[in-house]
């Protein structure tokens, strides 16, 4: 498996989601309590500057609309065209904002913008360990010196770790659950704080957390490692 397999794979997988009506309508959790307890009370970032936001891998704009309304300039992007385009409908006066990219990391920059935070939830363990690092790379390079940077990553304890086998670059073929989706998935799981401290090394940290939770004995842990860092 080649590194263009895999990305063209998330791309339909992705692609075929969101058409099907994929995404979150409300912020999650863990982002509010994000800008709640970090960026307000912990940089005094609460978005009455109108610093600017990235968001990658915005989806359909959950977590976009939700720092707009707290009156951060927000950008995002998205290799699924559905999501890009439910994110210009419910944002038009921001549609710019928005860009569909390619799934393969470039060095450019996505706007020609420097942020004061970047957000990157549920998203960057799609990659492999070398896309991983030149996503990692244009990032650090997007956001401002002291600008914050928040990521999620999948621990080994989720529920998905075990019905998973390595196959590519840190990559671990996941075999779909029919209950849940029928979609094939490639995960970079994290084993330890020691690799997640690694993975994200090209930043300070700042706080290292989780989140975590079981709908049900069948489903199991949906257990998410939190990095935050500054520039």
């Amino acid at each position: 498996m080649v590194s263009e397999e895999y990305l063209t794979h998330n791309l339909h997988s992705f692609s075929k989601l969101y058409s099907g009506g994929y995404g979150g309508v409300y912020p999650e959790s863990h982002i509010i309590r994000f800008y709640v307890r970090v960026l307000t009370h912990g940089f005094g970032i609460d978005g009455s500057g109108r610093q600017k936001l990235l968001d990658l891998g915005c989806g359909t704009g959950a977590h976009a609309l939700f720092f707009k309304s707290k009156g951060f300039d927000v950008y995002g992007v998205d290799i699924a065209e559905a999501a890009i385009k439910e994110c210009r409908e419910i944002m038009p006066d921001i549609q710019n904002n928005f860009k569909l990219i390619s799934p393969k990391p470039s060095s450019k920059s996505f706007f020609d913008v420097k942020y004061d935070v970047i957000i990157a939830n549920q998203v960057l363990y799609y990659f492999s360990n070398s896309d991983f690092h030149k996503i990692l790379q244009s990032l650090y390079e997007q956001l401002k010196p002291g600008g914050v940077f928040y990521a999620t990553m999948i621990g080994s304890s989720h529920h998905l770790y075990n019905n998973s086998f390595p196959c590519y670059d840190g990559l671990y073929k996941v075999i779909p659950d029919k209950r849940l989706s029928d979609v094939i998935t490639y995960v970079n799981f994290v084993h330890s704080i020691k690799e997640l401290e690694e993975k994200f090394k090209y930043f300070k940290k700042r706080h290292i957390g989780y989140y975590d939770m079981i709908l049900g004995n069948a489903e199991g842990s949906d257990y998410h490692y939190i990095y935050i860092g500054e520039k």
